[in-house]
């Protein structure tokens, strides 16, 4: 094809092979396998992150018998005797021969036997728990049921005691004399010992 102007003039030449159209990609046919095809699975679900707790505090029946010869031994500085929360005797007072005994105490005067027995029976006190806390620690908890048992016993015999005791002041005195906190503080440590040694623990 010859373009002109008007003249005659031969401008371009356009050869009909310049306006053929590109070669027509084809694409390919998709290739047939004996493959099965794969059901869709969804991704896994990622699961929160959680930071791991420490250990916590268990009350285990070790700690249950260290706690319970701890404070029995405690105990015995503890006050078994109040008169009005000011004056207080303890074991401890029995033992090292710190009771009133002169002429002028009334309560004592008389009953120096009874105070000789409270100190033999703070001595006793003063055995039971050091054993008890001992086996605690290597976690020989089986005898503790015997040594709290033994432990109820002496302060019940301490309690009559220190009743026949207390009789002996003078009635206007006697409304203000009272057993004091500790004895029942080493009540609570006897219990402690016969649960220590009879609670069933659980398996972690």
């Amino acid at each position: 094809m010859t373009f002109c102007l008007d003249d005659g003039t031969p401008l371009l030449n356009v050869e009909p092979s310049m306006f053929e159209p590109p070669p027509t990609v084809r694409i390919p046919e998709p290739r047939v396998t004996e493959q099965p095809v794969q059901p869709y699975a969804p991704p896994p679900y990622a699961t929160p992150y959680s930071q791991p707790s420490g250990a916590g505090f268990k009350l285990t029946n070790k700690v249950l018998g260290i706690s319970g010869a701890s404070l029995l031994l405690a105990g015995i500085f503890m006050p078994i005797i109040s008169v009005l929360g000011l004056v207080t005797f303890s074991l401890f007072t029995f033992i090292q021969g710190g009771f009133p005994t002169g002429p002028s105490a009334a309560m004592a005067g008389d009953l120096a036997g009874t105070i000789t027995l409270f100190r033999i029976l703070g001595l006793v006190i003063l055995l039971l728990g050091a054993g008890a806390l001992l086996l605690a620690l290597k976690n020989q908890l089986k005898p503790l049921l015997a040594i709290g048992i033994a432990t109820i016993a002496v302060l019940v015999f301490i309690f009559i005691k220190l009743q026949t005791l207390l009789s002996t002041a003078p009635a206007e005195a006697r409304a203000f004399i009272g057993v004091g906190w500790g004895f029942f503080a080493m009540v609570a440590a006897a219990v402690l010992l016969i649960v220590s040694s009879v609670r069933r623990e659980k398996n972690p």
